[in-house]
């Protein structure tokens, strides 16, 4: 979980790799997770930056987990904008989330 989110922090980071690229891959891992375990992944996502729980909020709004998305939209600044270029290629739910 920790090793999943430390990658979506550090997306702009990932070698051989573009952003649409690792959305797309990001939302194949967590497509597979069980409902605990996306509440699991939830709750940790709290000790990270904001542009992270923006980015998984998309992906988990993405996979139709809305439900779970609540908390991490109320915990982020509703003015601040997260550049993350080609996330929108990947996600239809960026605008939502403040993502470029």
């Amino acid at each position: 979980m920790l090793q999943l989110l430390d990658a979506i922090r550090y997306i702009k980071k990932i070698p051989d790799s573009n952003i649409e690229a690792s959305c797309k891959r990001f939302l194949a891992i967590i497509n597979n997770f069980t409902d605990k375990e996306i509440n699991t992944l939830v709750r940790l996502a709290f000790k990270y930056p904001p542009a992270t729980r923006a980015l998984l909020g998309a992906l988990l709004d993405q996979l139709q987990q809305g439900k779970v998305t609540e908390a991490l939209f109320k915990s982020l600044n509703p003015i601040t904008k997260y550049k993350l270029t080609g996330a929108a290629k990947a996600l239809s739910t960026t605008e939502k989330w403040n993502i470029i």
